[in-house]
């Protein structure tokens, strides 16, 4: 592989990485800030109704702090590989492996923060039976349309960052193990 045309695209990805983890912080902070819930007559934002009202448990609360973080952090991984891959002059066997250091990170953190949707997702809202949050959130009733967008947003950035630390981490560890043959052939010739 060309190491010059690997840096470009590992810069082009974490300019694009930055900037949809960006638009995913703006999504759940306007989400949860403007988007209003009518529950019992009453038009709520997300926060009242996690922070205030008593209708979801507290560990709910947590996760959409959690949900709010994790941009963030997403953020500040793709701002690590833009610096690093700034740098002009790798090593080979260092770069393969940085990618799929990228590719591990991609998968947990995205892995780990699909799971905390569902969770949040999956929350008993305690409205005179039984209903999920997030089919509060789907149900055109109690919450508008863009709210439902706006949360498929968040299950669909974080599908692409599985896909991607699926495909990271299968380029680094293709390149490793071509490295690997192409050095073993030079140590038996």
């Amino acid at each position: 592989m060309d190491q010059k045309n690997v840096l470009k695209y590992l810069k082009l990805f974490s300019l694009g990485f930055i900037i949809t983890s960006l638009i995913e912080f703006i999504d759940v902070i306007l989400l949860s800030t403007v988007i209003r819930m009518n529950i019992y007559g009453y038009n709520l934002t997300l926060f009242e109704v996690f922070f205030n009202t008593g209708l979801l448990p507290i560990e709910s609360s947590f996760l959409l702090i959690f949900l709010m973080i994790t941009p963030l952090i997403f953020i500040a991984l793709g701002l690590v590989i833009f610096k690093r891959a700034k740098r002009d002059i790798f090593e080979m066997k260092i770069l393969s492996k940085f990618i799929l250091v990228i590719g591990l990170f991609l998968l947990l953190g995205s892995f780990i923060k699909m799971v905390y949707t569902v969770f949040l997702g999956n929350s008993e809202l305690d409205l005179n039976g039984s209903l999920k949050f997030e089919q509060a959130l789907y149900n055109p009733l109690i919450t508008p349309f863009i709210g439902a967008v706006m949360w498929i947003y968040l299950y669909s950035i974080t599908a692409g960052y599985l896909i991607s630390g699926l495909i990271f981490g299968g380029v680094g560890l293709k390149w490793i193990l071509t490295i690997e043959k192409e050095n073993s052939l030079k140590i038996k010739s």
